[in-house]
This record gives C-alpha cells, sequence and structure tokens, in this order.
C-alpha cells in the first residue's frame, strides 16, 4: 500500500519547500544527484527572442518526461502537475502553446522534477492535507498588482477541491507550483483518529510527517490485552456489467480512501452470466464515503452490507537499519511471540538496488530482524487477517 505523508502548511506550501520537507524524511540522496540527469536537456531548451520572458515551452517539457529515466510513478506526478499549472485560468491556451514562467524566486521546474523523485524514492502513495493556510493583502507580479491568494492558486484550490484558510498576515505564503504539486499528491484532507509518527522533517512553517494509522491498534499503555475488539463494515455488490478497467480504478479509489481490504470474488448469476462481487472492509465513519465510490465507478444499482465484530492483534512498525540499507517490518504479537512481516516495499526496493530474487532479499530481511529473532515464528507460517 505505501506510506502516508500527511503535510501541515501553516506556513503556506512552496515546491522548493516540500523538496527540503522530503529530503528532511529521508528522500533518496543517490536518486537526486541523479535529476539533471533525467532531464539532459532542461536548461537547453530554444526559446524565441519574444517568448524568454515566458519561459519553458510545456509540450518540451512533457515530452522530454516521457522520455526521461524517471520511474512511472515520478512521471505522473510530473506531469499531473504541470497540467494542473496549465490548466488555470492564466495559461488558458493550447497545451502545445503553453509556456510555465519560472519567476517564482526559484527553479519551479528542477523542484517539481525533484519532490516526485524524492516521493518515488520514500514509497510514498498517500498524501493528508488538511488545510493549506495563505496571507492577505495584495503582491506585485510581473509589474502587476494582484490579491493574495494569486488568482490562479485560487483556482487550484477551486478546481481541485482543496481546503484554504486565510491568516490574518499580510504576504503570499502558497506559490503556484506548491499549490499545483499539493492538487496532484493529495489523497486524502482527512487525518486517521489516531496514527504514530515515524519520522519528521520540517522547512520553515512546512512540515510533514510520515504517520501510519494506529486507530485499530491497542493502547500501548494497556498490558492487559494483546488484542482488542471493534467494528467494521463489509459491503459488497454483485458486478455483471461493468468494464474491467473500472473495476481496477474503483479498486484504487477505495484503497486511496481508506479501506482496509478490497477484493473481487469471481461468481456465476442468474442466465449463467459471469461476473465478479466486489467486497469492501472498512471502518465504521468510512461506510458512507465508500458506498459513494461504488455507486459513482461501477454499474451497480444496490450494496449489501454488513456490520462485523472482529479481534485485532496489536501491531506495530519497526525499522532495522542492515548493510543493504533499511528494512521496514510489521511486527504483531500474540500469547507473547513476535511474528514479524517485512513490508513488500521494502523487499521489493531491496531487489531492485541488489538485484536479488524476492525469495533471498525477503530471507535477508527476516534473518537482519533484532532482537526478536529468537522469539519470533517463520513469518510464512502465520496469517493475518
Amino acid at each position: 500500500m505505501g506510506r502516508t505523508l500527511y503535510l501541515q502548511c501553516y506556513g503556506g506550501i512552496s515546491a522548493h519547500a516540500l523538496c527540503t520537507v522530503l529530503l528532511c524524511l529521508g528522500g533518496s540522496q543517490h536518486d537526486l544527484k541523479k535529476a539533471l540527469d533525467y532531464f539532459p536537456g532542461l536548461y537547453k531548451l530554444k526559446v524565441s527572442e519574444n517568448q524568454k520572458e515566458e519561459g519553458l515551452l510545456v509540450s518540451d517539457l512533457q515530452q522530454m518526461t516521457d522520455k526521461s529515466m524517471l520511474t512511472d510513478n515520478a512521471k505522473k506526478t510530473v506531469k499531473r502537475t504541470l497540467n494542473i499549472l496549465i490548466e488555470t485560468s492564466l495559461y488558458n491556451i493550447p497545451e502545445d502553446e503553453s509556456y510555465l514562467p519560472t519567476s517564482d524566486g526559484e527553479d519551479t521546474i528542477l523542484d517539481i522534477i525533484t519532490a516526485a523523485i524524492l516521493l518515488d524514492s520514500l514509497h510514498i502513495h498517500n498524501v493528508i492535507v488538511p488545510v493549506l493556510y495563505e496571507g492577505t493583502g495584495t503582491i506585485c507580479v510581473n509589474q502587476k498588482i494582484l490579491p493574495v491568494p494569486l488568482p490562479d492558486v485560487a483556482e487550484i484550490v477551486e478546481k481541485h477541491h482543496l481546503n484554504l484558510h486565510i491568516t490574518e498576515q499580510e504576504g503570499k505564503f502558497i506559490t503556484r507550483a506548491g499549490a499545483a504539486l499539493c492538487a496532484a499528491i493529495c489523497t486524502s484532507k482527512k487525518l486517521p483518529e489516531q496514527f504514530g509518527i515515524e519520522k519528521t522533517g520540517v522547512s520553515g512553517l512546512l512540515r510533514g510527517m510520515l504517520i501510519q494509522d494506529t486507530s485499530d491498534e491497542r493502547d500501548e499503555s494497556d498490558e492487559s490485552h494483546e488484542n482488542k475488539s471493534d467494528q467494521i463494515w463489509k459491503l459488497e455488490c454483485n458486478l455483471d456489467d461493468c468494464r474491467g478497467e473500472a473495476l481496477g480504478f474503483t479498486m484504487n479509489a477505495l484503497f486511496n480512501a481508506g479501506a482496509r481490504d478490497v477484493y473481487y470474488t469471481p461468481i456465476f448469476m442468474k442466465k449463467n452470466r459471469p461476473a465478479y462481487q466486489l467486497n469492501v472492509i472498512c471502518s465504521v465513519s468510512d461506510k458512507d464515503q465508500m458506498e459513494e465510490i461504488i455507486f459513482t465507478n461501477t454499474t451497480t444499482i444496490g450494496i449489501r452490507r454488513i456490520k462485523m465484530d472482529r479481534s485485532i492483534l496489536n501491531r506495530k512498525p519497526v525499522v532495522r537499519k542492515t548493510d543493504l540499507g533499511e528494512i521496514r517490518y510489521k511486527v504483531c504479537t500474540f500469547a507473547n511471540q513476535n511474528h514479524v512481516y517485512p513490508e513488500y516495499e521494502s523487499i521489493a526496493s531491496l531487489c531492485e538496488h541488489t538485484q536479488m530474487s524476492y525469495e533471498d532479499a525477503y530471507h535477508y530481511a527476516v534473518s537482519n530482524y533484532e532482537p526478536a529473532k529468537s522469539s519470533s515464528k517463520d513469518p510464512g507460517q502465520t496469517h493475518l487477517q
């Protein structure tokens, strides 16, 4: 599922500040050093004399992104951010004639690319941005007096349903690139009921936290119980006339919205029609949002729901440093025994950087977990529900 980033934007946000925060959180310096190599032509674009004031041609940037050596996730972040920038009213011209200005006092293009690389190196798939804070007054941009927030920032906030809070402090705190990046990467505006903090990074008044939802975990101070009970909803519906692409999109949307599990079961319906049953496990507070996603993106006209009790093992995230880099684990406790599960993203990263097979990387991760080695069962012998 990837990691979750929570952004506290009390001092607004810029692309440059976001990059600093991601570096503080442990973004890969190795990948970052290759940023210019990924875009060797970034500073060699030819523009006519009357276009130099406007900046870089967006169509050239999009083409360079497609041809670059960035990962697919990083490419999506860059291209989505560029698309958001040019769709605002100030850039409301055909994409092949659009120029991205670099007049914000920072290298906007490089910061967008850098942010995309760092987000991918940290394996961040979910980004929570509850609210953006902005100042008041006016500001001079290209010899024009504009109100704060800037018109294109306000339009990005409006089109992408970001929450905005205007403070009493004069000045501009949100840049165009900062707002566009927020809109491109934000997956939620709501924090979990409770969460643990894995790491914190700060740049001025912008703070980022790598967090893990602990809403379903027991209170660590309660030593008398190793597990607890709570309630969840199981939602299900039968689909015999829905495109496969729509089913895949719906699954991703449900996971991004906080579903605990999503899966499809092959079934046969009346008249021997092959179909799929969509099953969603979610918290009580997320039920309505899950149903909205299902009704919006599939052809179903009805959803069955069951309220269920469940028992939950105590679990916690653990990070271990090894000779081959950091490895993240999930450790569950039952009957005074620890069950250790290396996280998939860590194993996949280990395979990518060392060319190990998945099996070898998995056993390497298990053998390098300390100090629970002697009391841990073989992770392959236990299956969590």
